[in-house]
């Protein structure tokens, strides 16, 4: 009898274009040519149409409209739970991939999946607070007693999630865009220091404070991609909104990366931003660590906007800095590092429990 091929029911949210969403679709693209991938995309999203170009059969479903504890998300979240159980009843065999525990519709399922169960936890230790994180917590724990095995990105966020919950949790890096830019270096007298995606999450006004405090402002740029708060106006502080195919782009927009996120499981902008020969200056928490240290990049004391403002003059007074001279070397560092086809091949190894 001929051997059947490998064939991955996938559950994702595709809500936004960043993390999570993004990061299962660089799975799917990289898939062997061997299996067959059905993906349910919870949400729909800007995403749409490269996960239906990446997947053998694409379903899209609403997530839930409102937040809180009320009557209405209730409802909602009853509604995602039987359609979701309903859009992925395929074959007993088949292995259900569960990309993220925001949504415990995708946990309930796989807590009573037939066959082979994976879940990515792309969500921060903090998710298992509070009622839903209680519940989250008892899903992903019938999982595990019925055989299926949790996977993380960051260091950190593995060992927490294992230790919260008394079972093996594996880590993996992420699969960051197959495109790599071309390396352009800094030129003039203007450094530009982008933060890739705005608000509060991603550290917007921690970066406007810190660009604040800096001595060197005058010969400096702040450039914030997806802007979503602008508490004042200045000129040497551009706000723009989404960005298409960001990680091709980045050097457009900054010679130097700002990661600053209020909690950060991986990094993977870091890696992206790398490979266009950025430099980065980043938090010392978090998933920055397994990114930013393997790269050369400089870490400083979380949420000091006085440090961070100290480092940013750095770059901008001195020409020989090496952001601003090294690009070749970071550009190697990060292929070395995070080769998308050698972390492709470890997250499908894995899956389908190889």
């Amino acid at each position: 009898m001929a051997k059947r091929s490998p064939h991955i029911i996938a559950v994702g949210n595709g809500a936004h274009a960043t993390g999570a969403p993004r990061s299962l679709l660089a799975l799917l693209e990289h898939r062997p040519t061997s299996v067959r991938a059905d993906v349910l995309l919870i949400g729909g999203g800007p995403l749409v149409d490269a996960y239906r170009e990446a997947s053998d059969c694409l379903r899209v479903i609403p997530g839930p409209s409102t937040r809180g504890l009320n009557m209405r998300r209730l409802t909602e979240e009853l509604r995602l739970a039987v359609n979701t159980w309903g859009a992925t009843a395929g074959e007993a065999t088949s292995i259900l991939l569960v990309n993220s525990s925001e949504h415990e519709a995708g946990l309930g399922r796989a807590a009573v999946w037939p066959g082979p169960v994976r879940v990515i936890i792309r969500e921060p230790f903090s998710w298992l607070s509070g009622f839903r994180g209680m519940v989250r917590r008892l899903l992903l724990l019938a999982i595990v007693k019925r055989g299926g095995r949790l996977a993380c990105v960051g260091t950190q966020q593995a060992g927490q999630w294992s230790s919260a919950l008394r079972c093996q949790v594996d880590r993996f890096d992420n699969i960051v865009a197959r495109a790599i830019p071309s390396v352009v270096p800094a030129t003039g007298d203007e450094i530009r220091f982008l933060v890739a995606g705005g608000g509060l999450v991603k550290g917007e006004d921690l970066a406007e404070e810190a660009f604040q405090r800096m001595r060197q402002r005058d010969l400096a740029r702040l450039v914030i991609l997806g802007a979503r708060i602008g508490r004042r106006e200045d000129a040497k502080i551009l706000r723009l909104g989404r960005v298409e195919d960001l990680p091709s782009k980045l050097e457009r927009y900054g010679d130097v990366l700002l990661g600053l996120s209020r909690s950060e499981p991986f990094g993977r902008t870091v890696v992206e931003a790398a490979l266009a020969g950025m430099g980065t200056i980043a938090w010392d928490h978090d998933g920055y660590r397994d990114t930013v240290l393997r790269l050369s990049g400089v870490m400083v004391r979380p949420f000091d906007t006085v440090a961070l403002a100290r480092e940013m003059d750095r770059v901008v007074s001195d020409i020989r800095h090496p952001f601003r001279t090294d690009q070749t070397r970071i550009r190697r560092l990060a292929l070395e590092n995070f080769d998308p086809e050698r972390a492709a091949r470890r997250w499908w190894n894995w899956v389908l429990g190889q």
